[in-house]
């Protein structure tokens, strides 16, 4: 089904809200950490793709790396 210019328009505009939304709510660190979650669990619902275990692996690592690198100097 081909999308119109103004449905990707909105849904970009949407995704910008509630990611700006997030780090107001959250915190930039939180936010950074929680966001590859949280769109991995979004597109089994929305899309249809559940990602294989290399996805899961992929996700693990990028929060962690995410979450380690904002933890800043100890």
């Amino acid at each position: 089904m081909p999308t119109s210019p103004s449905s990707s328009l909105h849904s970009a505009i949407a995704g910008l809200y509630f990611y700006g939304r997030s780090i107001r709510e959250l915190g930039a660190s939180r936010a950074a950490v929680n966001t590859p979650v949280a769109v991995g669990l979004l597109g089994i619902p929305l899309l249809g793709e559940i990602p294989d275990g290399v996805g899961w692996i992929g996700i693990a690592l990028v929060s962690a790396g995410v979450a380690f690198a904002s933890a800043g100097p100890r």
